[in-house]
């Protein structure tokens, strides 16, 4: 983990690129959506 840490490091677009496809992950993950998705889980559980 350390030397992935070193790599991010070394590369700030890659951190760059990261944080951008986090905030797009980020930005999907509305209430209704992941409540929809825990009910299907739990749905599939029970």
């Amino acid at each position: 983990m350390t030397e992935a840490i070193i790599k991010l490091l070394q590369n700030p677009e890659k951190v760059k690129k990261f944080s951008l496809n986090a905030r797009k992950k980020a930005n999907t993950l509305d209430s209704d959506t992941v409540k929809k998705e825990w009910i299907k889980i739990l749905t599939d559980v029970i």
